[in-house]
């Protein structure tokens, strides 16, 4: 029978929101969860986490180290900006350290954006994640944004995506909420960290994407309506001519749906 072994451990350091405060009684260090952790919410505010994790079935699958770095600041009553940044350490045991030949770090920005908000609307410009698919905090049904299969599952849902750059514009009344997305450079599914000529090329001919969503809401109900422009999150095997049968191909679709 497979054992599961789950180790974790983080910490967060946060900054206070004065400046010159850089910790204070209440923020010294204090012992937050992996998994799941809301946002900070202060006009200013850095944290920091590590953490360790490992997974074993017959043999050690994962085994990485991690340590992630968020920032978040108000600009002025009306400006926001945040700033989510991590490096990662695959041990050699680790399954894509085995892949790849030899333990390794990966450094990536997983998320970075501007906004700004007005009476009834904001808008956000940035590497983010849109999500029009999440039940419960799951992902099954979202087709908008990369799944990234570097990630442990165990993590929370955003970071087992892959956020993109893109450009959010929410708007909220009473009787209805609209949402539009424009996203000029998608990319695919991310399965490994190592270069693959044959994935990027895909990913270079990838064209913009855009969307809207477009909610009522009255006593009891709420009726939502939705299209999108979008490119496949993964390739899809087709027949080819010539000596190799079969090629790979993104389909690029339009996406309805109402509820």
């Amino acid at each position: 029978m497979a054992l599961l072994l789950i180790g974790m451990m983080a910490f967060a350091v946060r900054a206070a929101a004065e400046e010159g405060d850089w910790l204070n009684d209440e923020d010294d260090f204090a012992m937050v969860p992996l998994v799941n952790t809301e946002p900070v919410a202060k006009p200013r505010a850095s944290r920091w986490r590590v953490s360790q994790f490992a997974t074993q079935g017959d043999q050690l699958l994962r085994w990485r180290s991690e340590v992630q770095w968020e920032y978040e600041r108000a600009v002025g009553d009306k400006h926001y900006v945040h700033l989510d940044a991590k490096t990662r350490r695959f041990h050699s045991s680790d399954l894509l350290a085995e892949q790849a030949g030899g333990a390794y770090q990966h450094h990536e920005v997983q998320s970075l954006w501007w906004q700004t908000s007005g009476e009834h609307c904001f808008a956000k410009l940035g590497r983010q994640g849109v999500y029009w698919g999440a039940v419960d905090n799951s992902f099954a049904l979202d087709v908008l944004t990369p799944f990234d299969a570097t990630e442990a599952l165990l993590t929370s849902f955003t970071q087992v995506r892959s956020a993109q750059d893109t450009l959010l514009l929410r708007c909220y009344r009473p009787a209805w909420q609209l949402e539009v997305f424009a996203n000029p450079k998608p990319t695919l599914d991310i399965l490994t960290h190592q270069p693959d000529a044959h994935w990027q090329r895909l990913e270079d001919d990838l064209h913009a994407e855009w969307g809207a969503r477009m909610q009522w809401s009255q006593e009891g109900r709420d009726i939502a309506v939705i299209w999108a422009r979008l490119e496949d999150n993964q390739p899809t095997p087709v027949a080819q001519p010539g000596p190799i049968p079969f090629g790979l191909k993104v389909a690029r679709y339009d996406l309805f749906g109402a509820s």
